[in-house]
């Protein structure tokens, strides 16, 4: 038994497995990948397809040869005259030895197994979708096949929830959105501290546009707290906060997003289909997120940085909705907009799965992905991407157009939610008219903002220092 475990283990049969499952999601994503033409997916089928038979010769070789390495004792101890080959297996098919080998290899696999902390750096080190199963990878990929199944799953999530979400009582929803790498994770997981406050978790994906059917599909769903991808020290797990909606505007305004840019939403952009199924969603969401026993109209709050695109839509489409622009000073946005950058390029070079996920969830700030939001002035602007001045010069057509939406959102300070964090939420709570105002500092950080202005012209930055302080006199406090 001991020389079938090593054997096992030298000849990397479970490496085999696992490259066995990779084909195989290699060949399913490639079959139900929509950017690619019929003649590229029947290539990268049939390329996985042999693949898996190779595969497969190869494990049934290292099995057959871990038998026969396995037999070898036998031999030798009949050859020893110790007990013959008849008397060995019969030990070997008795219950009680079955048994004892097995609670015995379980105990050697807890003892030896990796510890705590090499797990959690080994996650950190890929921290991305490369954590994932071959599984998850592949049910993703059927999720986001195309359009079609993305519509057909929400409509059958609406027949199958269409009494459950009846009597659910929504307040105007909540808008958290900026530019990203603003603050407005950080708001959004301090808002839905708030009792009364829902919105998508992880474990909503992949299917998003289904989430009451699959809420009850994956209930038992479990994975470890790590850092996210961003590698910026925020932890998630299934039950965090993240932005998903974007995947509905995708569906209902696919003509928008270009290949070089996506288009803004303005007041005629308007689609009372598009409102209604967007409501019902959030409605779904709140009958997910609210306990039995608590009542009361309930908000949704979104926190979706492509909303900055939309700021002359969302109040036509949700009345008396609030939308929270949280504002950092350019220098110190710009800069991490850039690393961000860098880091999600590299990413998505190493592992196309990355990609792929951004993509679908509709993330199209960084990487090889990166499609800015089309305000006036960005077609305009020489996409270098590794120009510090690109990105601040991106910085200032968003803020100038959010400028001209000043009166419709809410302006919040990176810098009052780092140096007075209380005060800073006790007065957006209000303003957003919650009832509960419990200390929220502690989902911020009380460390002053670097902001490395050598590393833009100083027109350009003095140009959006100065966006940036008329739109600050405008934050509350």
């Amino acid at each position: 038994m001991i020389a079938f475990g090593v054997a096992i283990i030298r000849l990397k049969v479970f490496n085999l497995f696992s490259s066995l499952t990779s084909e195989t999601y290699s060949g399913v994503s490639a079959m139900f990948d929509p950017s690619l033409e019929e003649e590229e997916k029947e290539k990268r089928v049939r390329r996985a397809g042999l693949r898996l038979l190779g595969g497969a010769a190869q494990i049934i070789l290292a099995f057959g040869l871990a038998l026969a390495l396995s037999y070898l004792p036998l031999l030798l101890a009949d050859w020893a005259n110790l007990s013959t080959i008849e008397e060995s297996l019969a030990v070997l098919f008795r219950l009680d030895f079955l048994a004892a080998v097995t609670v015995a290899a379980l105990l050697a696999a807890w003892l030896f197994r990796p510890s705590k902390n090499s797990v959690n750096d080994d996650a950190n080190a890929h921290q991305s979708s490369n954590d994932q199963s071959i599984n998850d990878k592949t049910l993703h990929t059927l999720a986001f096949s195309g359009a079609s199944v993305l519509r057909a799953a929400g409509k059958l999530d609406d027949h199958f929830a269409a009494r459950k979400i009846a009597n659910v009582d929504m307040a105007p929803p909540i808008f958290v959105t900026s530019l990203a790498r603003a603050g407005t994770t950080a708001v959004l997981n301090a808002l839905c501290d708030l009792p009364g406050s829902a919105t998508h978790l992880y474990r909503d994906m992949p299917f998003v546009t289904a989430p009451v059917i699959w809420s009850r599909l994956s209930a038992k769903r479990a994975v470890t707290r790590r850092e996210r991808a961003h590698g910026d020290g925020l932890e998630i797990d299934l039950d965090t906060p993240e932005a998903f909606e974007e995947v509905l505007w995708k569906l209902h305004w696919p003509e928008k997003y270009l290949e070089d840019g996506i288009e803004c939403w303005g007041p005629k952009s308007a689609s009372a289909a598009a409102t209604e199924d967007i409501q019902r969603h959030f409605k779904k969401i709140i009958y997910l997120r609210q306990s039995q026993s608590e009542s009361g109209d309930w908000r949704y709050v979104s926190k979706n940085n492509a909303n900055i695109a939309r700021l002359g839509l969302l109040p036509k489409m949700f009345p008396s909705c609030k939308i929270v622009v949280p504002i950092r000073h350019p220098a110190a946005h710009c800069a991490s907009l850039m690393r961000q950058h860098e880091n999600f390029k590299f990413l998505h070079q190493r592992d196309p799965f990355v990609k792929k996920y951004m993509h679908d969830i509709g993330h199209f700030e960084f990487g090889e992905l990166h499609r800015p939001l089309l305000f006036e002035g960005v077609d305009q602007l020489e996409r270098n991407l590794s120009s510090a001045d690109y990105w601040l010069s991106y910085w200032l057509c968003a803020f100038q157009s959010i400028a001209r939406h000043a009166d419709d959102v809410i302006f919040v300070t990176q810098d009052d939610l780092r140096t007075a964090p209380k005060s800073t939420m006790d007065a957006l709570v209000n303003r957003v008219g919650y009832a509960d105002r419990h200390d929220l500092s502690g989902f911020f950080r009380n460390v002053p903002d670097e902001r490395p202005d050598t590393l833009f012209s100083k027109p350009l930055l003095k140009r959006a220092t100065d966006q940036y302080e008329a739109l600050s006199a405008l934050a509350i406090r």
